[in-house]
């Protein structure tokens, strides 16, 4: 029986390791989801840096805006929970869908978020919201 040599190619990685961090076959590392989980009220920045999603509690009447949108041809999606007895005022950037379902101030709120473009002044964020049964 004959041997060969098995030969592993070379490749620079890009970026460092973390906890939260996966490497992709192209050397380059992939982040695992992050939940950030806040009670707001008055105003709550969503800051797309932070997490991909975010489970609020509302405690007082609440007015979402974003920070840290992706740019240029970089594109991302998150996912909000939300629930509270209270109005919740989501971004004038925001675009519904039209499947997407009115708030429920009693139920668990599923938003699904997709920043199309989030270029200052051409921002394009459609989402979805599902009430759920519980």
């Amino acid at each position: 029986m004959s041997r060969g040599k098995i030969q592993i190619p070379d490749f620079n990685m890009i970026g460092t390791p973390s906890d939260s961090n996966s490497l992709r076959g192209d050397g380059t590392w992939s982040s695992f989801g992050k939940r950030v989980t806040a009670s707001i009220t008055g105003t709550y920045n969503i800051d797309w840096n932070a997490g991909d999603t975010f489970v609020l509690t509302v405690t007082g009447n609440v007015t979402i805006s974003n920070t840290n949108l992706p740019t240029g041809t970089n594109t991302k999606t998150i996912e909000v929970e939300i629930k509270g007895n209270f109005a919740v005022t989501l971004p004038t950037t925001w675009t519904a869908l039209p499947s997407s379902q009115t708030y429920s101030a009693t139920k668990w709120n599923h938003y699904v978020v997709s920043c199309i473009n989030g270029t200052t002044s051409s921002e394009n964020i459609k989402y979805a919201n599902e009430v759920e049964a519980i």
